[in-house]
C-alpha cells in the first residue's frame, strides 16, 4: 500500500513508513519461543523496519522473528501475512504504562497466503 494513501510517519529516515496499524505476533525474542505468543499491533512499517508496542523491554541489537498480518478476510480472498527476521535498534519507554516502544529492522522478510486462494482458482 502506497504511504500517500496511509499517511507518513515523522521521518528522519532513508525510508518512508506507513503508519498502519496491522495484527503482529512476536514470535521469538532472542531466539527464544515465548510460552505466550504476544498478539500486538503495528504502529508503523517501511520496507526496511518496523514500529511497535510491547509488554516486552527488548534491548538494542536482540534478534526477533515476528509476524505480520498484512492483508485479512474478509475484506481479501486470502490472508496474507509477512514473517520476518529483524534486529531491534531501539527501545523506549512508551506512554502506555509498562509498555516500552520497539523499533526493529529487518534482516529477512518471506511472505505467505492462506490456501483458500488458491483453491478458489483451482479448475
Amino acid at each position: 500500500m502506497p504511504t500517500h494513501a496511509v499517511g507518513r510517519a515523522r521521518e528522519r529516515r532513508a525510508y518512508a513508513r506507513a503508519r498502519l496499524s496491522l495484527p503482529l505476533r512476536l514470535e521469538r525474542v532472542a531466539g527464544q519461543r515465548h510460552a505466550h505468543a504476544y498478539s500486538l499491533q503495528t504502529a508503523n512499517i517501511s520496507s526496511s523496519g518496523i514500529f511497535f508496542l510491547s509488554p516486552l523491554r527488548i534491548e538494542a541489537g536482540t534478534p526477533i522473528e515476528v509476524d505480520v498480518q498484512l492483508i485479512g478476510q474478509p475484506l481479501a480472498r486470502a490472508t496474507v501475512h509477512m514473517s520476518a527476521i529483524a534486529h531491534v535498534v531501539r527501545a523506549e519507554t512508551a506512554e502506555k504504562v509498562g509498555w516500552f516502544g520497539v523499533a526493529a529492522a529487518f534482516d529477512d522478510i518471506s511472505y505467505r497466503r492462506d490456501e483458500n486462494f488458491l483453491q478458489e482458482f483451482s479448475p
